[in-house]
């Protein structure tokens, strides 16, 4: 008898699915090890975000097979993190925690327990007091260590939450923060061609991390957008991105560019001596500037940086010049993942932040 191709994947996930216990699974604490063969002293470094990973897995097991021993296993992986975690929710980096939210979320939605959800909102709530600030738009930064680095892996977890949290509480003000968070990742992170960069301003340059291509951003904000539309009808502000002309820098000029929807929301670029405005339809950005730094101010207005300002993934550190007066002196760095207190606008979400500590 012929295997449908529904039968054919399914069969496929099941051996994926028991692959983990067969290759990874380890007795004691460890509970998976992190590569096979077992290395040991790799095997005892703690992924948290994998463990996360896992959770989803075991839900999505569940899902396919409606056998309810796979969320007996995701609960097992989630006190598995907690517990190598010491006792707790929370860690540094906060796109750990929003993979774990979004996990918690998934199981209270499968089980219906209060518990995983409670959970869910807690680290939803750590994260936004802490990581969300005004450095290059609001957004959310990568770790504690770091808030002026903001990347895709934090701000597309955090859109996606956000909505999902909305559905759950509408008296919530997630839906605001994921529109502001999707919002800021079009304008700062997604290329003319649609490819989604990993993150920005890491060693306090201005500069994209174009060099840095992983698959993941992409689905990050694939999702964050089908979320969006799910609960608003819309992918946040435009169907549309702002995609400038390049004058030369330091020169007058206005930068025209079209986008589907009727407004945009304008993007801080005033403390300069550049003034932003936004219009109806299109154009739907009109930028004039009157100084020789402000006009690289253009990547946080539309998205990209003059060319005459160094090509994307290159040091723009005018950019930063032009939206703050002055070059930041923060340093930081972020390896590739494989293995200022700020008061609130009146206009975009905003939270006090309380620095902390990291690990990888």
């Amino acid at each position: 008898m012929t295997s449908t191709p529904a039968q054919t994947w399914s069969a496929h996930a099941d051996v994926a699915q028991r692959s983990l216990d067969h290759f990874f699974g380890v007795a004691g604490t460890q509970y998976l090890a992190n590569s096979h063969p077992h290395d040991r002293g790799n095997t005892e470094v703690f992924n948290y975000w994998w463990l996360a990973h896992v959770i989803d897995a075991r839900v999505d097991a569940w899902a396919r097979t409606a056998d309810r021993a796979w969320l007996a296993e995701a609960d097992r992986a989630r006190a598995n993190i907690i517990e190598r975690n010491g006792g707790q929710l929370f860690n540094d980096y906060f796109d750990d925690m929003l993979w774990f939210a979004l996990a918690l979320e998934r199981m209270h939605a499968a089980t219906g327990e209060q518990r995983y959800l409670d959970e869910a909102i807690a680290i939803w709530d750590h994260v936004v007091a802490e990581g969300w600030n005004e450095t290059l738009g609001w957004s959310l930064a990568w770790r504690k260590q770091q808030l002026a680095y903001k990347n895709t892996p934090a701000n597309g977890p955090l859109a996606i939450l956000g909505v999902r949290l909305s559905r759950v509480d509408a008296s919530r003000d997630s839906l605001t923060y994921a529109r502001t968070a999707f919002d800021w990742l079009t304008t700062n992170l997604v290329g003319d061609d649609g490819f989604v960069e990993d993150g920005i301003n890491r060693n306090d340059d201005g500069a994209v991390d174009a060099q840095w291509r992983f698959t993941y951003n992409q689905g990050l904000y694939v999702g964050a957008a089908v979320e969006l539309y799910a609960a608003t009808g819309s992918a946040a502000t435009s169907n549309g991105r702002c995609r400038p002309r390049s004058p030369p820098c330091g020169s007058s000029a206005t930068v025209r560019c079209s986008a589907t929807r009727a407004t945009v929301a304008t993007k801080g670029c005033s403390r300069a001596s550049t003034t932003a405005t936004s219009v109806s339809s299109s154009p739907c950005w009109r930028v004039r500037t009157a100084s020789r730094t402000s006009a690289c101010c253009w990547r946080a207005s539309c998205g990209r940086a003059p060319t005459s300002c160094g090509r994307t993934g290159r040091s723009t550190a005018c950019c930063v010049r032009a939206m703050t007066g002055r070059r930041r002196r923060r340093s930081g760095s972020r390896t590739p993942r494989r293995s200022a207190r700020s008061s609130p606008s009146s206009n975009v979400p905003g939270s006090k932040l309380v620095p902390r500590e990291p690990m990888r």
